[in-house]
């Protein structure tokens, strides 16, 4: 599992008028959690690189891409 005190939830943005399947996002919470577990800092206490995260890029296709990925997986 993933767990991080410096962040807690990911949410959309209220301003935010983009399409998203809940299932992509899904997916997509999915691999942010594989890169949070290689871009994570041992030193006393394991956390992930704030620095980084802040830096992720979130990819959000088209809606119709999106179902499309959602129906290969």
């Amino acid at each position: 599992s993933l767990a991080n005190q410096r962040f807690t939830f990911l949410s959309k943005k209220a301003n935010c008028d983009l399409a998203l399947d809940m299932k992509f996002f899904f997916y997509q919470c999915f691999l942010l959690g594989e890169w949070c577990k290689k871009n994570t800092n041992v030193s006393g206490f394991a956390s992930v690189d704030m620095t980084a995260f802040k830096k992720y890029k979130f990819p959000i296709p088209p809606l119709e891409i999106q179902q499309e990925i959602v129906k290969i997986l």
